[in-house]
């Protein structure tokens, strides 16, 4: 009797389908404009300008940021822009390592290695701490994180983001609000 008592309480952990939901849009939309200033980051998508007039900055800051700010900016972004930050990833062409965040040699090859391949698949580990995008001409970027850093930020065309953290945390909400504002919730959903 305490053996069937035991199943009726089983609950499984799965990922919640708002990742499949999100990345599932991206699918065989080739990737363009990677960057590794901050992070590592893509577009997706159709191209158009991201202008940023210049700001007032305040007397506290610093002299260069300042100047930054006065600067007006215009990028070239798409209509999906993935940053991945704050945490570690590799890329693969093939299964071969081609590198790593830990190690700038050869960092611009093999992030110019996933240049215009389509994007294939997103997965999440079962534990929630590991990432895989999985693309059309056998590239592959893993991103890793234990801590409570952001890890990545999928910004949407129609002003969205959602945003991974390291302690297995998400929030989905208007790109135009304070990470701070979010509600963080568990990635996992339970599955009855």
């Amino acid at each position: 009797m305490a053996a069937s008592n035991r199943g009726l309480f089983t609950l499984r952990m799965r990922i919640n389908p708002i990742f499949e939901k999100a990345f599932s849009r991206l699918y065989g939309k080739p990737c363009w404009g990677i960057e590794t200033d901050l992070g590592l980051s893509f577009e997706f998508g159709q191209p158009h300008l991201q202008i940023r007039e210049p700001r007032e900055a305040s007397w506290r800051m610093s002299r260069k940021v300042r100047v930054h700010l006065a600067r007006r900016h215009v990028l070239v972004k798409g209509d999906w822009h993935l940053i991945i930050w704050l945490c570690d990833w590799e890329v693969f062409q093939k299964r071969r390592r081609l590198g790593s965040n830990r190690s700038r040699s050869g960092l611009d090859r093999a992030v110019r290695s996933l240049e215009g391949q389509k994007l294939a698949r997103f997965s999440m580990d079962a534990r929630g701490n590991d990432c895989v995008f999985t693309f059309d001409l056998g590239g592959l970027l893993r991103t890793h994180s234990s801590g409570p850093d952001m890890q990545w930020q999928l910004f949407e065309p129609l002003g969205r983001v959602l945003t991974l953290r390291g302690d297995r945390t998400y929030s989905y909400t208007r790109s135009d609000r304070s990470q701070d504002d979010d509600r963080w919730r568990s990635v996992f959903a339970l599955e009855g």
